[in-house]
């Protein structure tokens, strides 16, 4: 099958959410697919390693479809790189298409003006269309009642129905969108991450006293890191 997966974020190295969609499209090059990965957004991280533009890895083949891979500061500038990115990830799409059909599109944002596009493009080709959800949808928008509200409506209502199928990676997420949609095609596809992404040579401690490490970003509400910071608190002593 002919599979393309359209993203936001850093790639080919990042966050969580890099290191779950190079596991699940590692598997689907495994397994005999043709596996491409349309980068929308430019990231903010700045080392070489994030702002390679285009290459491949595990055999998936990854672009960045955006003039530059680094955020620029002013507003404006990012909402014109973001709309020319997106016209021309439907370019890609399209001289994609006309050298083979493509099987499969799996949108790995939730953002809806990136989604719309992708889906139409998907109607007008026939194509299927794949929806990932790892997050309840309204995590990102707490204290922000009347954004949360209107971007909920739409997605709930007018996107979510358009897809030809939706995955989750666990029962509850399953079960939240099931009780949203009106013949829901959902299935769990559990979280993975690839351990040869996490293999290094040197493997000599950078503290000569025991710690415990949090890796990850902290945006967002990381009530956890506060969680390991009370246990260690309680075991340092033992």
């Amino acid at each position: 099958m002919k599979i393309v997966a359209i993203t936001i974020g850093s790639y080919p190295f990042g966050e969580a959410s890099t290191n779950r969609t190079i596991s699940l499209l590692k598997g689907l090059v495994e397994i005999g697919n043709d596996v491409n990965l349309y980068v929308i957004s430019p990231t903010d991280k700045q080392t070489a390693s994030h702002r390679i533009k285009r290459g491949e890895i595990y055999g998936i083949k990854y672009c960045y479809t955006s003039t530059t891979v680094r955020w620029p500061k002013q507003s404006i500038l990012k909402i014109v790189i973001v709309v020319f990115s997106i016209i021309n990830a439907i370019v890609k799409l399209f001289l994609s298409q006309r050298k083979k059909k493509i099987d499969a599109i799996l949108i790995l944002t939730t953002k809806p003006l990136i989604i719309h596009p992708f889906l139409l493009f998907a109607k007008l080709y026939k194509i299927k269309t794949l929806h990932e959800r790892a997050e309840h949808p309204e995590i990102n928008f707490l204290g922000k009642k009347s954004i949360k509200n209107l971007y909920l409506k739409k997605y709930y209502y007018h996107l979510l129905p358009k897809f030809s199928g939706i995955y989750v990676i666990n029962e509850y997420l399953k079960e939240y969108f099931e009780g949203l949609l009106v013949s829901p095609k959902i299935c769990i596809i559990n979280m993975t991450v690839d351990p040869s992404r996490f293999l290094q040579d040197d493997k000599t401690p950078p503290f000569n006293f025991k710690y415990m490490a949090y890796c990850g970003t902290m945006s967002g509400n990381k009530d956890g890191v506060e969680d390991l910071i009370k246990i260690y608190k309680l075991i340092e002593n033992k």
